[in-house]
Parts: structure tokens; C-alpha cells; sequence
């Protein structure tokens, strides 16, 4: 994983890292929308706190990240790393603004750009022997434990 703070973490060594592997400054700006789930886990000596989320509402596959890594309400904490990417006279930052407030852009951008990430290092020749096998996944649920249960459920501690 590229780093979250420090050297390493700035916005061109980044999206080369992405560009190195193929990726857009688009899909990149798309990729790191899942940062929308997440919560912190070893950024303490950053000044990130443990369990802290990357937007207001952790575990929910929402755009919340967006407008708030520009402007984070209390409780959120952020990394250097979205901070420079999101900066809006940048590459990354021109695509990150582009999906604030537009669920639906990010969400097809997101699903494309993860497609691509799930392949990745991946003979082409051997993609096309995949089969889609969704069809096997179960169904939803009623069931309402489940249903709002976290995604980023993990509890992490100082010592982890």
C-alpha cells in the first residue's frame, strides 16, 4: 500500500505508483472513494486516532468522503494522502471534486475502476477464462442484524 503520510505521499508520487500499474487519474480518484467505509488503525502516531473514520458515516458505502475530506465535521480524521490528492488544481484532484454529491458517477467509476484493480497482474489470456459466477451469491436479507451491520466492522487497538 502506498503510504497514507509522510514522504511518499504526495500527490505525483501517488498517481505514478497508479499509472505505473495502468490506472487513471479518474480511476484513482474513483478507487479512493472506498476510503468512505473505512476506519483507522495504526495513524495514531499521525494524530489519526484508532477507529477514527475517513468520513461521517464508516461502514456506509456512501460519497460522504468527498465533500468532507475538503471539509471534515468533528470526528473525522483524514490522511496526508487523501488531503494531496484531493487538492483541487491537481490531476487526482480535478476527477476527486467531480464526485462530490454524484452517487452515481462514482458508483459506475468506482465498479470499473475496482474491475480493473481485480485483474491486475493478471494475464489477459487467462481473463478470459473467468467464468461470472454471481449468479451463486446468495440472495439479500431481512435479517436486520445483518443489514446494518458495519462493513469496516474490525475494532482495532492502541497495541495493533
Amino acid at each position: 500500500m502506498p503510504p497514507g503520510f509522510g514522504p511518499g505521499s504526495d500527490h505525483d508520487s501517488l498517481l505514478q505508483l497508479f499509472i505505473d500499474k495502468g490506472f487513471s487519474a479518474a480511476e484513482l480518484a474513483a478507487l479512493i472513494g472506498a476510503h468512505t467505509t473505512s476506519t483507522a488503525f495504526k495513524q495514531a502516531a499521525h494524530g489519526v486516532p484508532v477507529n477514527a473514520g475517513q468520513d461521517s458515516t464508516p461502514g456506509k458505502w456512501d460519497i460522504n468522503y468527498y465533500a468532507e475530506t475538503y471539509n471534515p465535521p468533528a470526528g473525522v480524521s483524514r490522511f496526508d494522502s487523501d488531503i494531496n490528492l484531493a487538492q483541487k488544481n491537481t490531476t487526482v484532484g480535478k476527477q476527486f471534486a467531480g464526485f462530490v454529491g454524484q452517487q452515481n458517477k462514482w458508483g459506475s467509476a468506482f465498479a470499473a475502476a475496482m474491475a480493473k484493480l481485480s485483474v491486475l497482474g493478471i494475464p489477459t489470456s487467462a481473463q478470459k477464462d473467468f467464468a461470472d459466477c454471481t449468479g451463486f451469491l446468495p440472495a439479500g436479507t431481512a435479517v436486520k442484524m445483518i443489514r446494518s451491520a458495519p462493513l469496516a466492522g474490525r475494532v482495532y487497538s492502541e497495541s495493533e
